[in-house]
């Protein structure tokens, strides 16, 4: 069985095989929305964007990058 911050959980955008986000994001969840006011969340190095998905879902402006395409 995966570790709890590793269970799939479905999400806005139809993806029941997206990862929960990390630990750190759920834990500063609010500071994140506050902080959106002043610009986009950027994350860098997203991977398959499990943290990025989560914020956009938040209604945060979120861009995501990652050196590979997968």
């Amino acid at each position: 069985m995966p570790a709890p911050s590793e269970q799939k959980v479905p999400n806005a955008y139809g993806s029941p095989g997206a990862a929960r986000p990390a630990r750190f994001f759920r834990s500063h969840q609010q500071l994140l929305i506050d902080a959106a006011r002043r610009g986009p969340l950027v994350d860098l190095a997203c991977g398959r964007g499990r943290n990025a998905l989560a914020a956009a879902e938040l209604g945060i402006p979120t861009i995501a990058l990652d050196r590979n395409a997968s």
